[in-house]
């Protein structure tokens, strides 16, 4: 059940958000700590009925979720992977509720910070400030993982590509 158990492995150590309106993963470390790749609003389990600006909140209890299943004492980063609301409305709420850090790839970071500066669909209403602005091919370190950061415009031009390896498996969110 989504309810109970909110994230699914998609292998030991990366989980899914199944409750989340946008793709959202975990990366679990075995220190406990958490990165999450997006944060965005749930709208899926029925709980937000709309999707006007005052339904669009993100909900905490799948961090309750982590935590109670999957060993997780803490949320220490969360990644955007473009600046759409639908994988950025939490991030702002993460971070005053856990501490957690906002880190953006080099082209979405303006974006999130400045939001009122640029004429795009699906922008989040208030700017939200990136702790950790994470360049392009370059590897950026995350407890025992390296993320590397690849352009991928498609979606939409200011995008990226997660790519990690977790339990033997290379994977791109």
């Amino acid at each position: 059940d989504m309810h109970a158990r909110p994230w699914a492995p998609v292998t030991p150590h990366l989980l899914r958000n199944r409750a989340a309106f946008a793709n959202s993963y975990a990366l679990v470390s075995e220190s406990g700590a958490a990165l999450l790749i997006d944060f965005g609003y749930d709208v899926t389990t029925g709980l937000v009925p709309r999707t006007e600006r005052e339904a669009r909140r993100a909900l905490l209890w799948p961090l309750d979720a982590l935590r109670r299943d999957h060993g997780v004492d803490r949320v220490e980063a969360v990644v955007a992977t473009h600046y759409h609301d639908d994988h950025v409305a939490g991030f702002d709420l993460i971070r005053d509720v856990e501490g957690t850090e906002v880190w953006a790839p080099e082209n979405v970071a303006p974006i999130l910070a400045e939001p009122s500066r640029f004429d795009l669909p699906c922008l989040w209403f208030e700017p939200i400030a990136v702790d950790r602005v994470l360049p392009f091919g370059t590897p950026v370190r995350w407890q025992e993982y390296e993320l590397r950061l690849h352009p991928l415009p498609g979606h939409t031009l200011y995008a990226a590509a997660i790519e990690l390896e977790v339990d033997g498996r290379r994977v791109l969110a």
